[in-house]
Formats: structure tokens, C-alpha cells, sequence
């Protein structure tokens, strides 16, 4: 059976640290109480730091230029770490919410499998690459915060003053899509409102480029055409898709983007917590840019 990466890893923990997050007054939040729940706590997280493992194969490969001995490598560690991850968790009947109680108690190993990954991916760079790791970590966060594709880190030749604007209108969109779903309000109107926050980022994030910058996210889409959520485009970002971790996939199909993340397309197992779409003519499967 394929492995999912360990970006899967990533939206879980994302989730996870979402849902054991308290309301005001002490509550917590109940939206993991229901079928497919756990993909909605996860939008609050949206600010969370990115780090190496979060960071899908194709797209470490073109922002650092891994060679093909160090993309094995990579793609081994991410295997590894899934394999450790779904050993660990409980299994469920399709359907079946979440024990959160039981799952909270489980995050302590689930982010020590992510550190140890992350050390591992790090240690597989060169001097070079390892040196150019805050700076393109911070500059793929902002990229799939606005929507902007992560696999153009570095090329664009972002300036300091449009990484600042870029990461305030994600700080923006990220506030607005966590506001949808307080109080436990969700369901295709809230998937409406944050497919149009996500268009409504993307299009603010290309006026803050220039004119070449522009010509190259369009260049890239072009190249990389895929369906977004309710077949509109989507944004880009690491795609969270892939089986399901001891019981359904997470977030059923078509779940929402993470962080800017396009979400899964049509006969994708799991949900887009990065969010991915598969590419045309080719059958489901994680992936992401």
C-alpha cells in the first residue's frame, strides 16, 4: 500500500493541537465530535510555524535542489515517520469520531516523530542548503499562506518588504477562515466563505509582486494545472491527502486547505490539510507543490 508522507503527520498534529485548544470561559471546542470534524479545529492553526517535515518531497526538491540520492533519502524518512505514526494510532470504524481524550494523550510521541524528522531532513542537506533553510521556511510559509505556489521559494527574489506584506494578508486570511468556524459553524456555506478568503488572499499576495514575479506564478500554474475545491482553481501548498490513519482518511474528500494549501480534488482519499489536487489524468495521490 503507498505510503501517505509525512505531511500527514503534519496536518494531524495541526488538528490535534487545535482541538485540545479551550474556548473562552474553559469550553472546548466539540467540533471533533462529529465525522469529519477534525479538519475544521485545524484552521486555527494556520499561523503555525512552517517546519521541514510539513514541506511535501516535490516541492523541498525544487525550492532546495535536492539530488536524486538525497530525494530517497527524504522520501524514506517521511515513509518512516507515517509508518511510526500509524502505529500508534487507535483504530476506528469508518464514520467513527475521534476519541480526543485518547489522541491528546498521543501527541507528545506524534511531535516527537515530526522533530526527529525534521533533524533527519536536515541532516540529509549540505552546508549550503541547510543555510538557506530559515530563510526559505519563512518565505514558503507566506507563499502557501496567500495561496501562492511554495515550489517558487527563492525563485521569486522576494524583498523583505513583500515577505512582510505577503505574511500580513496570510495573518489576515488566516484570522478570517478561524472566525467561520467558531461556535462550531461549518457546512458548504462555510466552505463557500473560505474558498472565496482563499481567492480573496491570492489576489491581494499578486499585487504585492511585480510584473516578472507575476509572469512566474502564472508560468507555474500553467505548467501545473489542477482542480481546486468545488472545481474551482486552487491556491497551491502541500497536499495532506493520502489514506486514512487507522480509520478514514482525514477530512474525507474534499476537505479544506491548510494554510493557503489547495484543497483535495475529486476521488482523492483524504483531506487537503495543505492541500493538494491531483494532477490531470492521473489517479488519486498525495502531492503537493
Amino acid at each position: 500500500m503507498k505510503r501517505a508522507p509525512i505531511y500527514a503527520l503534519t496536518a494531524l498534529l495541526l488538528c490535534s493541537a487545535a482541538i485540545a485548544q479551550p474556548q473562552a470561559g474553559g469550553r472546548q471546542r466539540q467540533g471533533g465530535n462529529r465525522p469529519g470534524g477534525m479538519r475544521i479545529p485545524g484552521m486555527r492553526m494556520l499561523n503555525r510555524p512552517l517546519t521541514l517535515s510539513q514541506v511535501p518531497l516535490p516541492t523541498l526538491k525544487a525550492v532546495f535542489k535536492l539530488s536524486s540520492a538525497q530525494e530517497q533519502k527524504v522520501q524514506g524518512i517521511q515513509q518512516k515517520a507515517m509508518e511510526e505514526v500509524r502505529a500508534l494510532m487507535p483504530r476506528r470504524q469508518p464514520g467513527q469520531p475521534m476519541d480526543r481524550n485518547a489522541f491528546n494523550k498521543l501527541m507528545p510521541k506524534f511531535e516527537a516523530i515530526s522533530k526527529k524528522a525534521d533533524a533527519q531532513i536536515l541532516a540529509v542537506m549540505t552546508p549550503e542548503q541547510k543555510k538557506k533553510v530559515p530563510a526559505m521556511l519563512k518565505e514558503m510559509q507566506v507563499l502557501r499562506g496567500t495561496g501562492l505556489p511554495m515550489s517558487l521559494a527563492g525563485s521569486l527574489r522576494l524583498t523583505a518588504d513583500q515577505i512582510a506584506k505577503l505574511d500580513k494578508i496570510a495573518k489576515e486570511r488566516s484570522d478570517a477562515t478561524a472566525k467561520l468556524f467558531q461556535g462550531n459553524q461549518g457546512g458548504m456555506a462555510a466552505m463557500q466563505q473560505m474558498s472565496a478568503l482563499r481567492e480573496a488572499a491570492r489576489k491581494k499576495a499578486l499585487a504585492v509582486l511585480n510584473a516578472q514575479q507575476k509572469a512566474a506564478v502564472e508560468k507555474w500554474e500553467k505548467e501545473h494545472p489542477r482542480r481546486g475545491f468545488m472545481g474551482g482553481p486552487g491556491m497551491g501548498g502541500p497536499a495532506m491527502g493520502g489514506p486514512g490513519m487507522g480509520g478514514p482518511a482525514m477530512g474525507g474528500p474534499g476537505a479544506p486547505g491548510m494554510g493557503g494549501g489547495r484543497p483535495a480534488g475529486p476521488g482523492r482519499p483524504g483531506g487537503g490539510m495543505g492541500g493538494g489536487r491531483p494532477r490531470q489524468g492521473q489517479g488519486p495521490r498525495g502531492g503537493g507543490r
